[in-house]
């Protein structure tokens, strides 16, 4: 296949797309559940990285602010919970394929190789890293978390993120694989 200037464009426009999508999802999550705060933006980064590779880090980072200014409406990104935010979605996602492809535990040569056990681990240590991140902004930098509260803050995180993003990824992973087999036996 010939790469042409397009393909980064293309996979930029659809990561921009993609967290768009999950970013309002997760206010609408968080509009009928006040409780429950699941940020789904963490998981459509880690498919996103999947699915383009870690070239989409620009594409990420410029789709996480524009969601957290138009979903969250702060007009100032540097604030320091929108920051923290935003690096933890962007960097969190993209440190769990780094480590996991440097190990040689995941290889994304094609999207149909990869298997459930390859994704639960991936997001298991997204998961990890993202429940750190908020942990350490809820208790050290906005001081939102009291110290007898922090194991079940962080309990709470990380179920979220790990369930969010394993439906995430998971699912559309395998809606992609049931298409590219179904366009084989029709071509």
């Amino acid at each position: 296949m010939k790469h042409t200037s397009q393909e980064p464009l293309l996979g930029n426009g659809i990561t921009f797309l993609i967290i768009l999508v999950f970013a309002y999802a997760s206010v609408l999550f968080e509009k009928q559940w006040a409780v429950v705060n699941i940020n789904l933006i963490g998981g459509a980064a880690l498919l996103c990285y999947v699915l383009f590779g870690l070239r989409m880090i620009p594409g990420v980072l410029i789709a996480i602010t524009v969601s957290i200014l138009i979903f969250k409406q702060q007009t100032n990104i540097l604030v320091v919970e929108s920051a923290m935010s935003i690096f933890t979605c962007t960097f969190a996602p993209s440190l769990s394929l780094f480590i996991m492809s440097s190990f040689k535990k995941i290889h994304i040569s094609t999207i149909t190789s990869l298997t459930f056990k390859q994704i639960l681990f991936l997001t298991a240590i997204q998961a990890l890293f993202c429940s750190i991140f908020k942990l350490f902004t809820g208790v050290v930098l906005i001081e939102k978390v009291a110290v007898p509260d922090i194991a079940d803050y962080f309990y709470t995180l990380f179920t979220l993120d790990l369930i969010g993003t394993l439906v995430i990824v998971y699912c559309v992973i395998k809606i992609i694989t049931y298409f590219k087999r179904a366009n084989s036996f029709l071509v």
